[in-house]
């Protein structure tokens, strides 16, 4: 919602640029056109994200066209992270760093391998990058992985693999540093807003002690890697990495799986142990959206290892059944999302809007929930909405509105329950409302008026 807001007045010219998410400018050029093309509804919000998420597909698509199998385990094994399902249409820029470091991946192989022209792919490479940087500071956990390629390339006297790119993207910085310079009279003001926004929170591990830290480097990332369907990669490039070595005599195709088997390796290692602070050790939150870019990479990696191993029909028949498995809980996770209801939770707000608007109502809720209401207004409702941290009676003027569900308060550090009672002991009476009356379960709206 903060982004959808951000894109509302971009769409009327203005950017906070003292605000470190108004720098992430792929994700709101884009949502602000969708915007003005199709105008603020969810259908434009999650358009992107769609139309990027459908990019990753055809991506995979194009890599492995003409083997069906291998095609397949590929977009089994993205979609069974059921976190690829849940962001597919979210206006969040995880989706957007996942697609655009795929396509620098992928043209980088192409580059290396002398697949398809050498410039157009190197051009590919830099830009993919850039749109990669401007959509979020995660970006920063695929350097590790660069640093090896170079490292690598230099070892074999593939260095010239990499001018082109290097003063290119040297290029594409500069002017953007410049553009930066003139919009807000300072290079680096991305950095001090960003610098400027940071607060305290669960994730501040540069601030904690270092046990805190290596909780977080040990136990905490193999434990979200197990509960998020992340090891899977793990132990399938290990695993190809010993066959490997013991199975096959060619030094050509040994080669080739280990690139792809090591890939998934360092991967593992900078989600882990990499930093995200350019000032101090804090590697990422244990939040799956961080390393959602990891994985159509790690899935097109096993999809080559795959495809390079002879495998027998029976071999084949088992890795399809296992693959099937896999998505049983992207499966699951989508049933449970159906069943909260969201389209009509939608309707109920937009119906509540529409009737406060009409009294020039005072409203009162959480911040989740104003957040919604704003969206679904347009940014145009005329009455008065105030946050329930900052409510006083005294706001009230004639009656009042709560309006509220779990789904809201959970997301939210606001239980509007302790309002109500303290409402009550106040002798204002309260009016409940149920808004939703077809007798589905869910993220039903309640809508509560406070009587003077």
């Amino acid at each position: 919602m903060h982004y959808a807001k951000l894109s509302y007045t971009f769409l009327n010219g203005t950017l906070d640029f003292s605000n470190h998410y108004s720098y992430r400018w792929t994700i709101l050029f884009l949502t602000t056109l969708s915007y003005h093309i199709f105008g603020i509804s969810d259908f434009s919000v999650a358009l992107p994200s769609l139309a990027l998420s459908c990019g990753i597909l055809g991506l995979m698509y194009l890599t492995f066209r003409h083997n069906p199998f291998i095609l397949a385990m590929s977009i089994l094994l993205y979609f069974s992270v059921r976190w690829n399902i849940f962001y597919a249409d979210k206006l969040m820029p995880d989706i957007y760093v996942s697609f655009f470091l795929f396509t620098a991946w992928l043209s980088y192989d192409k580059m290396i391998r002398k697949a398809g022209h050498y410039y157009l792919n190197s051009t590919v490479f830099v830009l993919s990058l850039f749109f990669a940087f401007l959509s979020k500071g995660t970006v920063i956990l695929i350097v590790p992985l660069l640093n090896v390629y170079f490292l690598w390339n230099v070892k074999e006297g593939n260095l010239t693999k990499w001018k082109y790119p290097l003063l290119l993207g040297s290029f594409v910085l500069a002017l953007y540093f410049i553009l930066i310079y003139v919009m807000t009279g300072h290079p680096f003001s991305r950095f001090h807003a960003i610098e400027d926004n940071s607060y305290f929170n669960a994730c501040s591990y540069n601030q904690m002690p270092i046990s805190v830290i290596v909780n977080r480097i040990t136990v905490g990332f193999v434990q979200l890697a197990w509960n998020e369907s992340l090891l899977k990669f793990l132990v399938i490039a290990i695993a190809a990495k010993i066959y490997v070595y013991y199975n096959v005599s060619s030094i050509k195709l040994k080669k080739r799986i280990s690139f792809y088997c090591t890939t998934i390796l360092i991967l593992f290692f900078s989600m882990n142990f990499m930093t995200i602070s350019l000032s101090s050790y804090n590697p990422a939150c244990l939040d799956i959206r961080h390393y959602l870019f990891s994985i159509p990479i790690m899935s097109v990696c096993v999809g080559y290892i795959l495809q390079d191993l002879s495998l027998t029909k029976r071999i084949k028949m088992v890795i399809i059944i296992v693959a099937f498995i896999s998505v049983i809980p992207t499966l699951m996770h989508m049933r449970y999302a159906k069943s909260l209801h969201f389209n009509e939770t939608k309707e109920d707000i937009v119906n509540i809007v529409a009737e406060l608007q009409n009294e020039n109502a005072i409203l009162i809720s959480n911040q989740v929930m104003l957040n919604l209401i704003n969206f679904y207004s347009k940014y145009e409702f005329d009455g008065k909405l105030f946050s329930a941290k900052e409510f006083t009676q005294e706001q009230c003027e004639d009656n009042c509105y709560i309006v509220s569900n779990w789904y809201t308060e959970f997301h939210s550090s606001t239980d509007l329950d302790n309002i109500k009672d303290a409402l009550e002991k106040d002798e204002i009476e309260l009016e409940f409302i149920p808004q939703s009356t077809d007798g589905y379960d869910g993220m039903v709206i309640h809508k509560i008026v406070i009587k003077k």
